[in-house]
């Protein structure tokens, strides 16, 4: 009996572990005007450029030099309104949200290239290079946090 009792509680740990794994590999986005909350996988990063134009996962730059960053995000789901807010990692350790309008823009099915601007398109993609120092050797990295409208 007790044999039995392991196995059964074995399982249920383990359906547990599944259920937890699958929660911190999808995007939570919490509708405010439901109260529900909707589970959406997706595969998202944020890529990188010295003049907007060219983009890759990872840059590196010296002195006082403009650079840009994106957000890349593969969207299933039904189109759904969301407000992206960005926020620059700093020497001081610490996320420091810059002097800017949330980007608002409507999500759709499949690759998403969301700039960091009011309206997420490439035009007036916000120039990181004004907020970092420019004597400082320092892995400096942008987080964009997506909340639903």
């Amino acid at each position: 009996m007790n044999k039995k009792r392991t196995t059964l509680a074995l399982g249920v740990l383990l359906i547990v572990v599944s259920i937890v794994s699958l929660v911190f590999a999808t995007l939570w986005i919490i509708d405010s005007t439901t109260h529900y909350i909707t589970i959406t996988p997706v595969e998202a990063y944020i890529q990188y450029s010295l003049d907007n134009v060219a983009w890759a996962n990872i840059t590196s730059t010296t002195g006082n030099t403009p650079w840009y960053a994106r957000l890349r995000l593969n969207y299933v789901g039904a189109p759904r309104n969301v407000s992206i807010t960005w926020q620059l990692w700093t020497p001081e350790q610490s996320w420091s949200t810059p002097p800017l309008s949330p980007t608002v823009i409507t999500l759709n099915v499949g690759w998403n290239d969301i700039y960091v601007s009011s309206s997420g398109i490439p035009t007036n993609n916000y120039n990181w290079g004004l907020l970092t120092n420019p004597t400082s050797e320092f892995a400096y990295r942008v987080r964009a946090t997506i909340s639903a409208v």
